[in-house]
């Protein structure tokens, strides 16, 4: 669990610039009911009991007053309304970016977990869901995927459709000093997890994972 932790706060802090685009939530699922609803709030408008407390908080008590609160209040400076995930019971699962509740608090004995990844650009929220789930599925976990209705359309996540980047073999030989045939240049990324093809003429496709943000 500490290790899960850690992985979702660097992902946070790095790629995640603080929480301001991208924030994460890893949750016990047995406790969540399906399906989930992703809207705004007044600050007064809900309450509910915020990790690390044993009572119940408005969104503008734990902005004010929870440690999380105070830490990450910047991210949501100017708003009058703020972003909440309650399940199909009405009850909340995470405050983003701020804080989980505690009824969906992981321990030792949790064996499904879900994520919820928001922030304010797609792809950077994309890139980081497909790292925790390359991770997990590296561990032998099996990874699910969800359905996300906004604004008339469907969206299914993880989105893992790899991206295509062309590579110029003669640019590449030039910047590295060396004379690479493609068949090297080929064999040489799928030594970093990239796999790539002969893309005709002087060039070769390579096939980007998505969980590979760099």
């Amino acid at each position: 669990v500490a290790e899960l932790m850690q992985v979702q706060e660097k992902l946070t802090l790095t790629h995640g610039r603080r929480r301001r685009k991208v924030a994460i939530g890893i949750h016990d699922a047995k406790h969540v009911a399906f399906p989930l609803k992703y809207a705004a709030y007044s600050g007064r408008e809900l309450s509910f009991t915020p990790l690390g407390c044993d009572y119940q908080m408005n969104l503008n008590e734990i902005l004010r007053d929870h440690a999380k609160g105070k830490e990450y209040a910047w991210t949501l400076q100017g708003f009058s309304r703020f972003p909440v995930i309650t399940d199909a019971n009405d009850a909340v699962v995470s405050f983003p970016p701020i804080i989980n509740g505690t009824m969906t608090t992981v321990t030792d004995a949790t064996q499904d977990l879900f994520l919820d990844v928001t922030g304010t650009d797609f792809e950077a929220c994309n890139v980081a869901l497909n790292i925790l789930c390359q991770n997990y599925a590296d561990d032998g976990s099996r990874i699910e995927s969800v359905t996300v209705h906004s604004r008339g359309a469907n969206l299914v996540c993880p989105e893992p459709r790899q991206e295509k980047m062309i590579l110029d073999c003669r640019d590449c030989n030039k910047i590295l000093g060396l004379e690479l045939t493609k068949k090297e240049i080929v064999n040489c990324l799928a030594k970093q997890r990239i796999d790539a093809e002969d893309a005709g003429g002087r060039s070769v496709a390579a096939f980007i994972p998505r969980y590979r943000s760099d």
